[in-house]
């Protein structure tokens, strides 16, 4: 806990709207959602199938890196099956240096596909990312990325000294939401919203953390301060997404660091899910005590210190 707070004190300075706040005063505005792209027209046979990343430029990997990269086609969703690759009709090949680590489902002509770097990698080595559809009767469709290993990033001198490091948090509706499969990163059938309340990936040396909105703690708080006023309503959003950052920082820094030995890996799966909802419902308890008590930058400073 006292690590907990050192991270989110400062983070907290700025939060606003507490239990006096009216209506448009010290209101902290929501986010605005992201633009969701319109489907793909369907064709069959498929006609193209594609990795959406610039042809002229190199996908840049570093040692333990891992990416999502976007693929678009007008193939039915039923060309892909990402629970069982060899139902499915969209292969994957990636050089040495590489993995795939996962896919999502094919849904609106849109899916992404995990790769890793692996840890013993040699700066400077290529290879290329390449994507094949299968087509009954028809030659196979296909695109293909080179890719480089490069150095792992230096921390800019601003983030040496920051003691909070950089994140992005990314809320995700619920099942129907395109970014769902971050938030569970199993099975992608999966539309519990009880059992998953958030997760996170590293990339690029900034965190990820994707959260459910339907996760249930959440959404009951957060209707009702919506009830009272939107400005609890935006100030309970923030703070709730501050501790989940910052117990989601923690929670990399322990994976990175820790030694499991030989514990299956679907059993540290389940454990870690079982923290991050764990967590999820004393973040929400904590940010509705904050914002109905009025706390302020003073007094956060104290409970720092």
């Amino acid at each position: 806990m006292a690590r907990l707070l050192r991270l989110a004190g400062a983070a907290l300075q700025e939060v606003g709207g507490t239990k006096d706040a009216k209506d448009g005063d010290g209101e902290v505005k929501p986010k605005q959602p992201r633009v969701k792209p319109l489907p793909i027209t369907p064709s069959e046979p498929p006609t193209y199938i594609k990795i959406v990343w610039d042809q002229d430029n190199e996908v840049p990997f570093y040692a333990g890196q891992r990416r999502y990269l976007r693929v678009e086609t007008d193939a039915n969703s039923d060309y892909h099956d990402a629970d069982d690759s060899e139902k499915s009709r969209i292969n994957i090949a990636v050089g040495d240096e590489l993995k795939v680590f996962g896919t999502s489902p094919l849904k609106g002509g849109r899916m992404r596909i995990g790769v890793e770097c692996t840890e013993s990698v040699v700066v400077g080595a290529v290879g290329s990312i390449r994507i094949e559809l299968y087509r009954k009767g028809l030659p196979a469709l296909s695109d293909e990325r080179d890719y480089s290993i490069v150095e792992r990033p230096e921390p800019k001198e601003q983030e040496r000294k920051s003691s909070f490091p950089d994140f992005e948090v990314i809320p995700v509706s619920g099942p129907e939401d395109d970014d769902w499969e971050y938030v569970i990163c199993e099975d992608s059938d999966d539309t519990d919203v009880g059992r998953h309340a958030s997760n996170f990936m590293m990339n690029k040396g900034k965190l990820h953390v994707y959260y459910s909105e339907s996760f249930p703690r959440f959404a009951t708080e957060r209707r009702r301060f919506e009830m009272q006023n939107e400005a609890m309503a935006n100030s309970f959003r923030t703070r709730y997404e501050m501790w989940l950052a910052v117990h989601s920082l923690l929670m990399n820094q322990d994976t990175e660091e820790s030694d499991v030995g030989d514990v299956p890996q679907q059993v540290q799966d389940e454990i870690a899910r079982q923290e991050r909802c764990r967590h999820a419902v004393v973040a929400a308890m904590v940010a509705g005590q904050e914002v109905k008590s009025g706390m302020s930058a003073d007094d956060e400073d104290a409970a720092v210190a």
